[in-house]
């Protein structure tokens, strides 16, 4: 390590070295080192500067105060994955609670071994609820004479998909889904979500997007824990489901 002293705070100086593998430590009036710039490039404040960790920047304080590092977020984060293998259902519950106060789970490549509507519903309370859910949602499919309303009423899940998705190869699904405030205990679970579908046998493309809640009382005051999502008839052969949370 080599270091350079200046007698003076004022005018300037130009350095250069052929071997940048060393320290470069800027002195005032002989003083402990006040500015200090080490190898691979860390920038930091005394005679140890920190390199901080994988990921941050290095932030001004303003002018009274030093910079430091900081973290910086990511907005999205991907919080679990599960993948479904001829399952009766697909529950995602890995990673939600008070971290996050919105939630991104999407849905990839969906095929079934029947012809089926897909459905979700919460986990309220410590279960997954089959009661008290309403909705409203708008669809079409390709050839189909305008759009389709879906109007859900105490319904026993949401409504995912408009028509079946048949289990003919080549007929798949996929889509989003969000919900919000999963740990309060004061306002409704609201969803949002779209989905699209194939449906081979039929010959058609098909559409929706909706939102919807859970209304009864045990819904309304409960914790929500999980989502989950399954088929009328038949299992979820294969799909790819990632959950998400949104940076607050």
């Amino acid at each position: 390590m080599s270091s350079i002293s200046a007698g003076t705070t004022s005018g300037s100086a130009l350095v250069s070295a052929g071997d940048t593998s060393g320290d470069l430590i800027l002195q005032v009036n002989g003083s402990t080192p006040s500015v200090s710039l080490k190898a691979n490039g860390s920038v930091g404040l005394g005679a140890s500067p920190s390199y901080g960790t994988a990921g941050q920047l290095f932030t001004s304080g303003g002018s009274s105060a030093a910079p430091t590092w900081t973290t910086v977020s990511s907005g999205l984060t991907l919080l679990s994955t599960v993948t479904a293998s001829s399952s009766s259902t697909v529950n995602l519950e890995t990673g939600i609670g008070s971290s996050y106060d919105f939630y991104l789970i999407t849905v990839t490549n969906v095929t079934t071994d029947a012809n089926g509507i897909f459905k979700g519903r919460m986990k309220l309370g410590g279960s997954y609820r089959s009661d008290g859910y309403y909705a409203m949602s708008n669809g079409g499919y390709a050839g189909g004479s305008g759009n389709l309303a879906v109007n859900q009423n105490s319904a026993d899940s949401f409504q995912l998909s408009f028509s079946n998705i048949s289990s003919v190869t080549n007929s798949t699904l996929s889509g989003e889904f969000w919900f919000s405030n999963p740990t309060s205990t004061s306002v409704l679970k609201l969803a949002n979500w779209v989905f699209g579908g194939y449906d081979y046998s039929g010959g058609s493309y098909n559409t929706i997007q909706g939102t919807g809640g859970n209304g009864n009382y045990t819904g309304s005051s409960a914790v929500l824990t999980g989502i989950q999502f399954f088929f009328t008839s038949g299992t979820v052969v294969t799909g790819t489901f990632r959950l998400y949370g949104f940076a607050k």
